[in-house]
Parts: C-alpha cells; sequence; structure tokens
C-alpha cells in the first residue's frame, strides 16, 4: 500500500518539475529522475543512483528511454535539460554496471565544468568596467 503511494507520489513531483528549469528556478534540487521504461532501464537507473555521490547543488537529472527495434533502447541523461549522456542499452548486466559508471563520471564531469565556468563568470563580472576610461 505504500510503495504504489510513494510511486504516484514520486510521479506527481516529476511531472510537476520543468524538465528544463535554469538553477535559480529550481525549488528541489538534486533529484534524479526515472523515466525509463524497460527492465535494463529501470537497472541502469539503480546502479547510477547507488554510484552517485555528489555535493554539488542547484540541478535535477531527468534519464529518458527511448525504444528502437532494431538496436534495444537509446538512454539519454539531462542535467537541468542539457544533454549529458546518451548511450545505447542492452539487456546485460555488466555491461549496465559499466555504462552506469561511465555515465557517473560524464555527469559529474559536467557539473564540474559547469561550476568553474559560473566562478569564471563571477570573476569576470568584478574586472569589468563601468564603461569610464
Amino acid at each position: 500500500m505504500v510503495l504504489p503511494l510513494l510511486a504516484f507520489l514520486w510521479l506527481l513531483l516529476a511531472q510537476a518539475l520543468p524538465l528544463s528549469a535554469q538553477t535559480a528556478d529550481i525549488e528541489i534540487d538534486g533529484l534524479i529522475i526515472n523515466q525509463t521504461k524497460s527492465k535494463p532501464g529501470q537497472d541502469f537507473v539503480c546502479v547510477f543512483s547507488s554510484l552517485w555521490e555528489t555535493g554539488a547543488t542547484g540541478y535535477n537529472i531527468v534519464m529518458d528511454e527511448q525504444y528502437d527495434v532494431r538496436a534495444g533502447s537509446w538512454l539519454t541523461i539531462e542535467i537541468n535539460g542539457e544533454l549529458v549522456y546518451k548511450t545505447l542499452l542492452k539487456p546485460n548486466a555488466a555491461e549496465t554496471e559499466n555504462l552506469a559508471s561511465e555515465a557517473v563520471a560524464y555527469c559529474e564531469d559536467f557539473l564540474q565544468a559547469r561550476s568553474e565556468a559560473n566562478e569564471n563568470l563571477e570573476q569576470e563580472k568584478d574586472l569589468r568596467g563601468d564603461g569610464i576610461h
């Protein structure tokens, strides 16, 4: 009884949050929103979630899955609406774990690069003149 209720509340929350929200617009951050549909997709999200540890704030991760009849499933990971990682997902548990650890590394690198870019922008604001030379 409790598990279906939690799943329902999770779906409501996932639909209520805009997928392309900017950092200032995010009310609840640090969420991993699972929109996968298959067992390998669910397994991928489970492994990704267990490996994910970051102190960064101001982001939400959305994982989506699109079927490809010939190849399997395309899994995409977006952070605040920006595509960070895309891979072909096959029903192989060992490959799923490798792909999940690779995806964690890509996402951490993305967040680190975004943090450094924001710091550089803040420093540039201090260096700008007032227009009077």
